[in-house]
C-alpha cells in the first residue's frame, strides 16, 4: 500500500508541477488547493490505513497475553 501511495503521490506532485508552470496566475492558487487537498487525503488515507493495523496489531498483543 505504501509503495502505491508513493508512486501515486508522485505522479500527483508532478502533475501539480506541470499545471503549476502552464497554468496563468490566477489559476494557479485553485490548483495549489486543489491538488493540495487531493495529496493531503491520498496520504491521510494511507496514514490512516497503518494506523489502523498498528492500532490493531497492538491491541491483539494486549488481549492476548
Amino acid at each position: 500500500a505504501s509503495v502505491v501511495s508513493a508512486e501515486v503521490s508522485v505522479e500527483v506532485f508532478f502533475a501539480v508541477f506541470v499545471q503549476e508552470v502552464s497554468a496563468p496566475a490566477a489559476k494557479k492558487a485553485d490548483i495549489i488547493t486543489a491538488n493540495a487537498f487531493v495529496v493531503f487525503f491520498i496520504n491521510f488515507a494511507s496514514f490512516g490505513f497503518y494506523f489502523k493495523c498498528i492500532f490493531c496489531f497492538t491491541t491483539g498483543i494486549l488481549h492476548s497475553s
